[in-house]
């Protein structure tokens, strides 16, 4: 008898830790942006200690707590990892930047209808808006836009993204096919 009640109360435990186990996990973003911090967090139970780690970023504060702050180095991908008394929880995070924005003009042959393109140094969701001057835009919340030049003026493209802002400027070129 004094077996079989050892054996329950070990099959109870080991339930009662896959229950805990399983309904815990790191509260936080997904997503973050470089230079930046975040805060991490994790419900556990009273007296139970934890550990953190993370990869490619920094602990700025909280080792040894339910919650710390880790502060943003490169882009890319970082893995938060806390060690406890019930189980490893695992987050992962991506990490991103406003990228360096370069205008090119696309080689056209109507004096007043000039495209351009934006490129961005690394892939990145996010929005673009082009101006011109007075002049008329056709895609202006577009990768590439087609600027109707009946003034000259600076073409100007910014682009936005979920960690700020980036603009570019160049000045049009004109081919004139009678030179």
């Amino acid at each position: 008898m004094r077996k079989q009640l050892i054996t329950l109360m070990a099959i109870i435990a080991i339930s009662l830790s896959s229950v805990y186990a399983s309904s815990y996990s790191i509260i936080g973003s997904g997503t973050a942006c470089k230079d930046n911090t975040k805060t991490y967090y994790i419900q556990i139970p009273d007296g139970c200690p934890v550990n953190w780690t993370v990869t490619n970023a920094t602990i700025i504060s909280g080792q040894n707590s339910n919650s710390i702050t880790v502060k943003f180095n490169n882009t890319g991908n970082v893995t938060i990892k806390a060690y406890t008394c019930c189980d490893i929880y695992t987050k992962s995070v991506t990490v991103n930047s406003v990228p360096l924005l370069h205008i090119k003009q696309m080689l056209n042959y109507q004096n007043t209808e000039l495209t351009f393109r934006a490129d961005i140094s690394t892939f990145s969701s996010g929005s673009y808006y082009w101006e011109c001057g007075t002049n008329t835009i056709q895609n202006q919340y577009s990768r590439e836009a087609t600027i109707y030049m009946n003034d000259p003026a600076v073409v100007k493209c910014t682009f936005t993204n979920t960690c700020g802002s980036v603009s570019a400027t160049t000045l049009p070129m004109f081919y004139n096919p009678g030179l």
